[in-house]
């Protein structure tokens, strides 16, 4: 029996975490042929969020008093002011309040009967049940509501779910002849999933005391209801065989079902083969035995199925209550929700194909595993908007949406792992671990013969064909215009201290720059006939959220009763949209803005190394083309990323006190980082861009007591 109680203090005021949780382990062999278990878990949690503010206080004017005579938060710091509410004006007593309970418990019991020798026959049943609680307040005081961006409101869901699976598994293995080694398993499993949720919604309580409790007095009240259920259903058969331990061969297929698909493609066949061969094993090897203690070669061909993301009713037309006007009067209507049916969805399904190296030398000094992987993803399932000249928006500029079978992508790549054993002593040893993969990911193609899709749930995202599937589609930044390149510049209806872009749509030949225009002729590009960005040909794939290779290094030292971990890790090639601090630039300055920022200054006429656009009272944001696309930078990093020292005490000084083992430990995460691009600094990108909870580096002491 295991319980545990966790307990967080956040960063910020306000916010804090606890996790109650429990674990019992029971399993009994009943007599020779029979054996029973069951594991039982159960959790609670507590958890108070807040607002994100980080961005709001780092970008706010610093002019105000963020606190009265007496101590208080004052609402607006600067006198006068009405639109800059205070950041901290969430941490006054009742004025906000987000809180999250939930509890769930899980069960999972078995049988098995060993009737002969080698052969099993488990029957296993698991359930959980779960109910949630999420309340959210925004009372008068709080910032939205200082700000003007929402009226005072409280809001409540209550979710209940449960969910079981049922498997009965039956496996047969011996041994003939000393060589040869037969496993044959095969399963069937059963899944039920149900949950229901309700949410309550009210604006203007009459104070801020209740929270989102009697909502029944509240303005413009909101309910509403969901139920969802969904099960599936799968037959498993698998056969591993191995002769004298050195060829080894397994195969296996699994028949699957799931009801969020309709019933014409519910059900599905996914193989799967897979061969070995322990060459360290062979005769001609025996050379090696000094240096070389394992190398075996695998190949492993799969197909693997998925239905991630499908609401529960995907294959179900369905409709929404609604009310519309009609003569003047409010009526009941209805509409269809804005997931449009697709009876013709099925399983998005992954080939893959594996080939691997298993190494170890040196009396198991190093470990070396390698593999080559090339994967192929049909029918990938993607969220695709409705033209609105077919069925109009769902509601406001929001469309209606489709799930579909939408595109092919394949990956190619490799995955490394290293561990060495680099000083073994008796009172000093150190050991490494190396962790590397790198893939390279493109789409083949898309539904209906497209060139390109806009992502239906990232704007700024496309799926096209021959880029990867998180690609970012913008207008590529060069830098700005040069004082050095004002002729140049004119030709594009730009100047010095403008933002260069890189234009597919036009060339230059020994006559000069020019484009092809959609009747296919050439216009020649003058300071008199300068040309205009235009979005369908000069928009391009500037780069991908996903890195090109990822690595990891971790040192692991001992020295007596010592210990020291050191983790480095580097994430390389990836884009992210950083517009949460770049976005806070403009021409015509709104917001307090790092002081790095460097920008263009007209008055020099001189090239100049800044990072943007220059500064012009008369302008916004908009009037340069391509502003928003300065967002999208590097987002690689390489970090310092956990040092942990440690140190036992000896065993005889503990066990005077019935204490078996007692350590004492201090980690420190995320000491240092750095990024080779220019618009990052004193950030780290493995937040992605998001600002607002930061990775902390933090400082933990730790105890580890067995009795």
């Amino acid at each position: 029996m295991v319980t545990t109680f966790c307990r967080r203090r956040q960063k910020l005021p306000g916010t804090n975490h606890k996790v109650y949780s429990t674990r019992v382990r029971i399993d009994q062999e009943i007599n020779k042929w029979m054996n029973a278990g069951i594991n039982v878990q159960a959790s609670f949690s507590n958890k108070n969020s807040r607002n994100a503010v980080l961005e709001r206080a780092l970008f706010a004017t610093p002019l105000g008093v963020p606190y009265n005579e007496d101590g208080s938060i004052t609402e607006f710091p600067i006198p006068g002011s009405s639109s800059d509410p205070n950041p901290l004006a969430d941490e006054q007593d009742g004025v906000y309040k987000n809180n999250t309970k939930a509890g769930r418990a899980y069960v999972d019991a078995y049988l098995e009967w060993k009737p002969v020798k080698g052969l099993s026959v488990k029957s296993q049943l698991g359930g959980s049940y779960s109910q949630s609680r999420a309340g959210k307040f925004m009372g008068e005081g709080s910032y939205n509501v200082l700000k003007g961006s929402t009226v005072a409101y409280g809001e409540a869901t209550n979710k209940t779910g449960y969910n079981y699976k049922w498997e009965n598994i039956v496996t047969y293995h011996n041994t003939f002849n000393k060589d040869h080694d037969l496993t044959v398993t095969g399963v069937t499993s059963w899944n039920y999933n149900q949950s229901e949720e309700y949410y309550v919604y009210g604006e203007n309580p009459a104070t801020n005391d209740m929270l989102w409790y009697a909502l029944q007095n509240a303005d413009n009240k909101k309910l509403n209801s969901k139920y969802l259920m969904s099960k599936g259903m799968g037959f498993i058969g698998r056969v591993n065989y191995s002769y004298k331990g050195k060829y080894l061969f397994s195969a296996s297929s699994r028949y699957e079902a799931d009801s969020r698909l309709s019933k014409d493609n519910r059900w599905n066949l996914f193989p799967a083969v897979s061969v070995g061969w322990r060459i360290s094993d062979e005769a001609f090897m025996a050379g090696t035995k000094s240096w070389l203690d394992n190398l075996k070669l695998r190949v492993g061909y799969g197909v693997a199925g998925t239905t991630a993301g499908i609401a529960e009713y995907s294959s179900m037309a369905s409709l929404e209550n609604v009310t519309t006007s009609l003569g003047g009067m409010t009526v009941p209507s209805a509409k269809f929700t804005e997931y449009i049916t697709n009876r013709n969805l099925t399983w998005e399904k992954t080939h893959d194909l594996n080939i691997g190296i298993d190494a170890s030398f040196l009396n198991n000094r190093i470990d070396l595993t390698v593999d080559l992987y090339r994967t192929k993803t049909t029918d990938v399932i993607l969220s695709q908007a409705l033209p609105t000249s077919i069925m109009g928006n769902y509601t406001g500029s929001t469309t209606y949406k489709m799930n579909k079978n939408a595109a092919e992508t394949e990956n190619r790549g490799i995955e490394l792992a290293l561990n060495t054993r680099n000083i073994v002593k008796k009172d000093f040893t150190w050991s490494s671990t190396v962790t590397f993969t790198a893939n390279k990911e493109k789409i083949k193609s898309l539904i209906e013969g497209q060139d390109m899709m806009f992502n239906a749930k990232k704007g700024d995202m496309v799926f096209k064909v021959g880029e990867g599937v998180g690609s970012f589609y913008r207008y590529k930044v060069l830098g700005i215009w040069q004082y050095s390149e004002k002729e140049t510049a004119a030709l594009f209806g730009c100047e010095p201290g403008d933002i260069k872009l890189d234009l597919p749509s036009v060339k230059k030949d020994g006559n000069g720059y020019y484009y092809m225009n959609p009747e296919g002729e050439r216009v020649d590009i003058t300071a008199e006939n300068p040309y205009g960005v235009r979005a369908d040909y000069d928009r391009q794939v500037i780069g991908r959220n996903t890195p090109d290779w990822t690595l990891g290094f971790k040192n692991n030292f001992r020295y007596k009763d010592f210990d020291l971990s050191v983790f480095l890790y580097a994430r390389w090639g990836q884009m992210m949209n950083y517009g949460s601090v770049i976005g806070k630039y403009s021409p015509n300055p709104d917001y307090n803005i790092p002081t790095y920022f460097t920008y263009y200054d007209k008055t020099i006429e001189a090239d100049q190394n800044v990072l943007f656009y220059a500064i012009d009272k008369s302008k916004d944001r908009s009037a340069y083309e391509g502003y928003d696309s300065m967002y999208y930078v590097d987002g690689s990093f390489f970090k310092l990323k956990n040092v942990t020292l440690g140190y036992t005490l000896p065993g005889k000084l503990t066990k005077r006190f019935g204490i078996s083992n007692l350590r004492v430990y201090a980690t420190m995460t995320n000491l240092f980082t750095y990024s080779p691009n220019k618009y990052v600094k004193n950030y780290d990108p493995e937040m992605n861009g998001s600002i607002n909870f930061p990775l902390s580096r933090d400082c933990i002491f730790g105890l580890n007591l067995t009795f």
